[in-house]
């Protein structure tokens, strides 16, 4: 249809589309998904015939123990982020096919041009961005953890009060300092005490 159509352009535009009904049932609707997926580069996201559900299911959960995620719309976002990975595989296998029968000359029957492969790749590429920030936007809405920032170091509290008075066994002191490093590595914040020794 052009940019700008004429009325009669419209008008049968309309009378056409109120004709075409489509598939209606769940079967037929199927048949015409399956058959307008060559390569599942773009629309809703399924594995193909032939494609190794359980090296996907590795992939995601790799990346789901990598990220993990906190509630239902950072899993969404996380298996997103796989999808547009493994899209990207599935592209890199069509280039190489491609290519291949380029190099040696074969038909081509199926395979998308190289200019294509080329314009799919810029758009997974900004897909995969917009995901992945929208995943970061998630992680940084989550709620803060008590006594933890993530990525920096807990805050020494010096104590205004009277020092504590040493205890009677070095092993006890001992025994302190390791749980007070303890908690200061879990994000704990602990008082500074000086020690009168």
């Amino acid at each position: 249809m052009p940019r700008n159509p004429t009325q009669a352009q419209s008008e049968a535009a309309r009378r056409n589309g109120r004709r075409s009904k489509g598939a209606r049932t769940p079967e037929g609707r199927a048949r015409l998904a399956e058959a307008a997926t060559r390569h599942n580069l773009t629309g809703a996201f399924r594995l193909l015939p032939g494609e190794d559900r359980l090296a996907f299911e590795r992939l995601r959960r790799a990346w789901h123990e990598r990220l993990q995620p906190a509630d239902r719309a950072e899993r969404e976002a996380a298996d997103a982020l796989v999808a547009q990975i493994w899209r990207r595989q599935r592209l890199d296998v069509l280039e190489v096919r491609l290519l291949t029968a380029i190099l040696y000359d074969q038909p081509r029957d199926g395979l998308p041009s190289l200019e294509t492969i080329l314009r799919y790749r810029a758009r997974l590429d900004r897909e995969r961005e917009e995901v992945e920030r929208e995943l970061l936007a998630l992680r940084a809405c989550r709620p803060a953890t008590p006594g933890r920032v993530e990525g920096r170091r807990p805050i020494r509290v010096e104590s205004d009060t009277l020092p504590v008075p040493p205890t009677q066994d070095a092993a006890e002191d001992e025994v302190a300092a390791l749980e007070a490093e303890e908690q200061e590595e879990r994000g704990v914040v602990v008082p500074w005490r000086p020690r009168l020794h």
